[in-house]
């Protein structure tokens, strides 16, 4: 939905800049123009998403950070919210990026943590 709306957003200002040049838009490059935006959107907010989801899996795995749970947690947190961030200032899709990071820490991540901080983070998200 959220690439959808930026890339239908930016067809909508695209027709009006050539109508207000003057210029007739044609519909077949409109929607191919929308179409490509659209592509563009939803796959790097994938990327950015998965590739941080993967990164973060990764370092909780071979970090230690079970000693002390209350910086795991937080460090869990903080980390899941990254992908959005990096998503809008790239000017795609925070949602998707951090829908698919979530969906991968929960299949990755969530099972690196000590059993306390599986119990907050399960407690926390639902």
């Amino acid at each position: 939905n959220d690439a959808v709306a930026i890339a239908l957003a930016q067809s909508v200002e695209r027709i009006h800049d050539l109508s207000v040049g003057g210029a007739e838009p044609e519909l077949l490059s409109t929607f191919i123009f929308a179409l490509e935006k659209f592509l563009i959107y939803f796959f790097v907010s994938l990327l950015i998403g998965a590739i941080w989801s993967m990164m973060i899996s990764y370092l909780y795995t071979i970090l230690n950070l079970n000693t002390v749970p209350w910086i795991e947690i937080g460090f869990f947190i903080l980390t899941s919210y990254i992908p959005y961030i990096l998503s809008e200032a790239v000017g795609c899709s925070g949602i998707l990026s951090i829908l698919i990071c979530g969906l991968l820490m929960r299949n990755y991540a969530f099972f690196s943590l000590s059993p306390f901080g599986n119990v907050t983070i399960d407690f926390l998200t639902e």
